[in-house]
This record gives structure tokens, sequence and C-alpha cells, in this order.
């Protein structure tokens, strides 16, 4: 079995550097495989803790000048040479048989495309119970939970970025839409996503491989209320601009969802004065969605604004 392995970094030598390492540990038995890594435009370390490690690691080191995830997963997947592409993260720990289990996933499912694995965030001792619980509203969009399913079956909900795999023969000539995705001055989530839907309408099904799993490492400052509510406003955005793009149309009107975002918000200022921090933050977070999915609306109506 060949694979490829791709991800993007930028700026984060010192996760990057403990990243390297769980990949040194992989068992790779019967597996020829590669380690693409694009440095999008870092001004730290890591350029040098990347050529370091392709000493003892199989991997391509490149350069992308284009800001943004997706042109730079883009660059590394013009090099990919696996008949399997994994895709993952410079902040996700693999399991020393991630691989592996894809290798053996795929042998069990030879006629489907779409893997997607286990992601369990990894949170800093000390961290909020209810914040670190799977039944976090944020849970998936901010640390990429992803257990669909108690087993290996097929479901319904696409995989996270920082772990899936698809054939190349599926990829073909498709890429990550640059305009999606963390880029400096923007922050439209869901590249990933995108990518799987387009690829999904045309016939493919998700396959969870509840053991390829892989651990995502949460930094502190994600867990405070000022990194959760900005993201809760991002994933607003996100949806209300994927709503328009993808022709369902938006679930409610621009007035309710004005009038909810007043509502939530009123809401909010006066939980920060009278309640604990766990109510608060509940309600700024639906408050930020609201207002985030409100601001694509005026957007997308008045683009150029």
């Amino acid at each position: 079995m060949d694979i490829s392995v791709v991800l993007a970094t930028r700026n984060r030598a010192l996760q990057l550097s403990e990243t390297l390492e769980y990949y040194r540990k992989l068992n790779t038995e019967n597996i020829h495989w590669e380690l693409l890594v694009t440095d999008n435009g870092s001004t730290d370390d890591t350029l040098n803790v990347l050529k370091s490690a392709a000493s003892d690691l199989p991997l391509s080191v490149f350069e992308c000048p284009e800001p943004g995830k997706a042109a730079a997963v883009n660059l590394a997947l013009e090099h990919a040479s696996g008949a399997l592409i994994v895709f993952t993260d410079d902040d996700i720990l693999p399991d020393e048989n991630w691989l592996l289990e894809y290798a053996t996933g795929l042998r069990r499912w030879p006629n489907e495309a779409i893997f997607g694995g286990q992601i369990e965030p990894r949170f800093e001792p000390g961290t909020s119970a209810w914040i670190a619980s799977p039944d976090f509203p944020l849970a998936r969009v901010a640390y990429s939970h992803y257990k669909p399913a108690d087993s290996e079956q097929k479901v319904s909900t696409a995989p996270f970025g920082g772990n899936f795999a698809v054939k190349r023969t599926v990829l073909m000539d498709a890429r990550f839409d640059a305009e999606i995705g963390p880029r400096p001055g923007s922050y439209r989530m869901g590249v990933e996503t995108e990518l799987l839907t387009r690829l999904a309408k045309n016939g493919w099904d998700f396959v969870y491989l509840d053991r390829a799993f892989v651990q995502h490492v949460i930094r502190p400052e994600q867990t405070t209320e000022h990194w959760l509510l900005k993201r809760a406003y991002n994933a607003g955005l996100s949806r209300g601009r994927n709503q328009r793009s993808s022709g369902k149309g938006p679930p409610i009107s621009a007035a309710s969802l004005a009038y909810e975002s007043i509502r939530l918000g009123l809401k909010y200022q006066v939980q920060r004065m009278f309640a604990d921090e766990q109510s608060r933050l509940r309600t700024g977070v639906r408050w930020q969605q609201a207002r985030g999915e409100l601001q694509a609306r005026k957007d997308m109506s008045h683009p150029g604004e």
C-alpha cells in the first residue's frame, strides 16, 4: 500500500516538533508512505524543524508563497504519489497504528473511496469539564471532535480535516477551494467539508474507521471565552455563506435572525454580570453564531460594499 500524508503548517515550530515525533513512532509495516508538508509563509523556526526531520522521515518540504491553507495543501497534492491520500494538520497526533488502520480499512472497503478516522481533542490539564465534553456546543467546530458512530461503518457526517483520506483516483483534478479556509484577513471555515461534499455528489459514501485514531492538541487560548466567541462568529459566517452557495437557502428569514441576534446579545450582556461562566458562554456562542450568519447574509446581498 502506497500512502501520501499531506498537511500544511505556518509558524507552529514547537507543536510541529511534537507532531513529527509521533510520525517517527508510526507502525508502517508493509506500507510505503511519504509525508508531504507545505510551509505557508512561516517566520519562525518551522522550516529548520522540517529540514532537520527530513533526515529520518520520508519527508518532502514545499514552500507556498500564496497565503491560505487551501493553496498550501493544493501545492503538496501536486506531488503526492500514494494510492491513498491522507489529510491531517500540524496539531494532530496520530496513534501508532494510524496509517495501518487506513491501509487495512481500504482493503475491507475496496469499493469505497472516502474515509475518516476518530478525532479526540487533547485538552490541557485543568480545562473545565463542560468545555472538554463532547456535548459542548462547539465541540465539533472548535475542537474537531469526530466520533459519528461506535464502530466502523458508513456514516452521513463528513470526516473532519484533521483525519481523513481519499483515493487519489477519486481526487483526480479536484482541489481545495482557495476562497475557503484560514487565510490572512478572513476565515471562511469548512474547506475540507466543501471538497468532501463535492466528491460525495459523485456518489461516494463516507466510511468511518474508528481505529484510525488521532488526538487534536487544544492550546490553552482555545478554551478562553474570547477565542470561543470568535470561533462561534466564524462558524456562523461560514454557515451563512455555505447555505447560500449550496442553493439550499436560509432556514429562517434575515429579520428573524436579526431579532435572535439582538435578543441573545442582550441576554449575554446581562449574564456577564450575574450568570456563571458556563451559562454565559453557552448564550454567547449562540449569539455570535447568529451574528456571523446575519453578517454573511448582508455580505452576499450587497457584494463589494
